[in-house]
């Protein structure tokens, strides 16, 4: 027969029973923590998976783009949610305008990483800053002379293709450029 004494459970009439059937309780109990522990921290629900995959990006530059001129570029890795709502409706000219505002109101909110391309440009094939993979959102600002929002968001890919056009960009997965 078992029963409780206290915490314990224990077998009435047993001298050292109790002890085995505590300690197989204390085991089953540790492991569920560490189920518990392992679901939250591997599964995302908290928050865990983060959408920036990237590793690699790279460069091409349409002959003639921007008027022929060099056009500017702003990978932001975004650490703070509050910043997401703002930098979707922001087109390339407000960033590059409002960068250094944006950086005061969120000093350690995000980061940047800035290049500059020329027309007819191939590459630069750029490493994604390891910091990167605890961002929850990644921009790609296009400073071009021509009206545009020069935008995209870039979540997800774990390795993308700018292609910088005379007006505008597209982002493109590595086989999609591989194909033209």
């Amino acid at each position: 027969m078992l029963r409780f004494e206290g915490s314990t459970l224990t077998r009435a009439g047993s001298q050292g029973g109790g002890g085995r059937i505590e300690r197989k309780r204390r085991v089953a109990s540790r492991w569920c923590v560490l189920l518990v522990v392992a679901l939250v921290t591997g599964c995302g629900v908290f928050g865990g998976d983060k959408p920036i995959q990237s590793r690699v990006i790279e460069f091409e530059v349409a002959q003639g783009a921007n008027q022929d001129s060099p056009i500017a570029i702003d990978i932001v890795y975004v650490y703070d949610q509050q910043l997401v709502p703002q930098l979707t409706q922001m087109t390339a000219h407000d960033w590059f305008q409002k960068r250094g505002q944006v950086r005061q109101a969120f000093p350690t909110g995000f980061d940047v990483a800035s290049f500059e391309v020329v027309p007819g440009q191939k590459g630069p094939i750029e490493a994604v800053p390891p910091k990167a993979s605890q961002a929850i959102a990644a921009f790609v600002f296009a400073n071009y002379s021509s009206e545009g929002t020069h935008r995209a968001r870039v979540d997800g890919l774990d390795h993308f293709f700018i292609a910088l056009g005379d007006n505008d960009f597209v982002i493109k997965p590595p086989q999609q450029q591989a194909k033209q």
